[in-house]
């Protein structure tokens, strides 16, 4: 179902994604048709966008219910999968080809490979983008951002756990 993750039946160390130097800080950003970048001045995270996205798939890995372990890189266990990925994209955007005319969507892209832990070798690859609208104001912006920022980490662990399953499966033959 929508909005949840299957059991994760294997470990798997979630990296920090990479991404580019207008998402990976603090500041929130906005994109016009025209393709200009803004930064909502009032308005931050409260940690680095790409750690937010981290930990919030870590814990949507981790309710999952199932007897694997979803664990940041940093700490250097030893799991059997481990998710590289970047944000693509974490912006508002208004006006511009991918959105409708006028109407501004919070959008979130990640480009994401779960790898062998123990191989390094690509198992399986994914991107995924997730578009909320937004209202006009800045208030309404951000928590558009929240939201598709949210809804991109859910979209994580579900590929996480999707190719931990097929993989233990996998195993079992």
């Amino acid at each position: 179902a929508p909005g949840q993750v299957a059991p994760l039946r294997l470990d798997v160390a979630i990296s920090e994604p990479d991404a580019g130097r207008a998402i990976s800080g603090v500041d929130l950003a906005v994109l016009d048709g025209q393709g200009g970048l803004r930064f909502m001045g009032d308005f931050k995270w409260s940690d680095p966008a790409t750690r937010l996205i981290q930990t919030a798939t870590i814990s949507a890995l981790a309710g999952s219910g199932g007897e694997g372990t979803a664990v940041s890189m940093n700490e250097g266990a030893r799991t059997d999968l481990e998710l590289r990925w970047r944000i693509d994209d974490l912006a508002i955007h208004s006006g511009s080809g991918l959105t409708n005319a006028g109407e501004a969507q919070a959008i979130c892209t990640l480009s994401m490979t779960v790898l062998d832990a123990r191989t390094r070798r690509p198992i399986a690859q994914r991107t995924e983008t997730r578009m909320v609208p937004v209202g006009g104001g800045d208030l309404a912006r951000v928590q558009g951002l929240q939201r598709v920022a949210a809804d991109a980490a859910l979209a994580a662990a579900q590929f996480v756990s999707e190719t931990a399953q097929s993989r233990a499966d996998a195993a079992k033959d």
